[in-house]
């Protein structure tokens, strides 16, 4: 696994969800999975070979070895790759099955896109500069209330305004994001790893949220001569993110020049009420976010940014592009061409050992490069 060992030191089991039968108890094994080098990476026992499926086996590893993103190949001992779609007895084979445990290699992948992260939306309104002076307003008096912990009563409009702010088809992987987050109050995270995942079969990607946290900003007070019914439940802004583990900084000499080890803290989704995108309350909660990020010894903090306004507001909070687009890398300069009509581009090549990290490690997504802001601790 690039040099990677994850050992999984509980044996697990995996099921398909439907009762067994007489026939699935016969097909019954212990998987044995092995990386490229023939290091153990985990164990599976009880699986119905005849019903459990390569995807299936996929995203039980992905849970198994608590990385925060995930995409692999499997292959049998003999080098058959396992297709997502097949049991692993028709991959394998029978006389494979016989075998008692059967052994599986994972083969480490270049990372996938999950899709585009945004489309198009309108700009500002009148009603949006109204807001937006009245939002100002409180905040100056102190009445724009963030939330690091989530209000119950607010998760519905939290979610909500993340999912209506980017792409329609990513609304699961935030939908899965926002519960992590919500559980995250009740249980510590060694509990929760691995119940939070995100499986996409047609991407071929496994994402683990489990780590996610939602923040909120909120107006305390409300006023009728300003049109505060554009903000439900009165929230301004959310924020999801997470921690990235595993960044053991870059030496002198390093691409792109060398930076301290430490935790890297995620973006995964920020959004700001439609009609008050221009108060800069979203810049005070990235500021937050960055002073908290500091505070837990992290890194550096990272975001895939979309393209237009979005590139253009990280820029302007000291992002730089670890990881640019295709097209950028090959034009040579950073652009908003990203923005046009047509195919996205999808990403280019790191151009420093936080980007390479990133690349690994983060969700990614064909419509926007990887910037970050490396801390520089007080």
């Amino acid at each position: 696994l690039k040099g990677k060992v994850a050992i999984c030191s509980t044996r697990q089991e995996i099921s398909t969800g439907q009762k067994a039968s007489g026939g699935a108890a016969m097909s019954e094994r212990t998987i044995l999975m092995i990386n490229f080098a023939g290091a153990r990476v985990a164990q599976f026992d009880s699986v119905d070979t005849s019903g459990v499926t390569g995807w299936d086996l996929k995203c039980k590893l992905a849970e198994a070895m608590g990385f925060p993103t995930l995409s692999f190949t499997l292959a049998s001992a003999d080098g058959r790759q396992i297709d997502n779609n097949s049991s692993l007895q028709d991959a394998l084979g029978q006389d494979a099955c016989s075998v008692e445990p059967i052994p599986i290699s994972c083969i480490m992948g270049v990372q996938k896109p999950v899709g585009a992260k945004v489309y198009r939306r309108p700009f500002f309104s009148k009603t949006g500069m109204i807001l937006d002076y009245a939002v100002r307003q409180l905040r100056d008096q102190g009445k724009i209330e963030r939330l690091r912990v989530p209000d119950p009563s607010r998760r519905a409009a939290a979610e909500k305004l993340l999912c209506d702010s980017f792409a329609p088809e990513l609304k699961e992987l935030i939908g899965v994001g926002v519960g992590a987050a919500y559980q995250q109050e009740s249980q510590d995270l060694a509990t929760s790893r691995g119940q939070y995942v995100f499986k996409d079969a047609d991407h071929g990607v496994c994402a683990d949220l489990s780590s996610c946290r939602l923040w909120m900003s909120i107006c305390t007070e409300t006023r009728n001569d300003f049109p505060f019914d554009h903000l439900k439940d009165g929230l301004v802004s959310a924020v999801l993110w997470r921690l990235l583990d595993g960044w053991s900084g870059a030496p002198e000499g390093a691409p792109g020049g060398p930076g301290r080890a430490g935790p890297v803290l995620e973006v995964l989704f920020l959004a700001t009420a439609s009609e008050s995108r221009q108060g800069g309350e979203a810049m005070n909660l990235v500021a937050e976010l960055e002073e908290v990020a500091r505070d837990m010894g992290c890194a550096a903090v990272a975001v895939a940014a979309v393209p237009a306004q979005g590139r253009q507001f990280w820029k302007r909070c000291g992002y730089k592009i670890e990881v640019p687009l295709a097209e950028e890398e090959k034009d040579g300069h950073d652009s908003d061409s990203s923005c046009s009509p047509g195919p996205s581009p999808g990403l280019g090549e790191p151009v420093s050992a936080l980007g390479e990290f990133l690349r690994e490690r983060m969700l990614l997504f064909t419509d926007t490069p990887l910037v970050a802001k490396v801390l520089k601790m007080d």
